[in-house]
């Protein structure tokens, strides 16, 4: 997988390396076409590459509660107190 990963001609986006025994990942390519590659040290190893996606559907994380834009306004002005907290 390295040779295929330094010969593959897609841009290097993101590099991250976590864990012990270490893995390393790199986000490869260009938006909206990443692929990510993953290293496993305790396998001496690449994975195989795997194309990324976007979810279609709304993750609870992109969800936001009414009003939560406005009580950080209003604490960030002086005019809210914390009353919305």
């Amino acid at each position: 997988m390295a040779a295929a990963v330094a010969s593959s001609g897609d841009a290097l986006y993101a590099v991250a390396m976590y864990g012990s025994p270490y893995r390393v990942v790199l986000i490869l390519g260009e938006l909206p076409h990443l692929s990510m590659a993953v290293f496993d040290s305790s396998k001496n190893a690449w994975e195989d590459a795997v194309p990324l996606s976007r979810k279609t559907e709304a993750s609870p994380a992109d969800t936001r509660a009414p009003h939560d834009d406005d009580d950080i306004d209003e604490d960030m002005d002086g005019d809210g107190g914390g009353e919305g907290y």
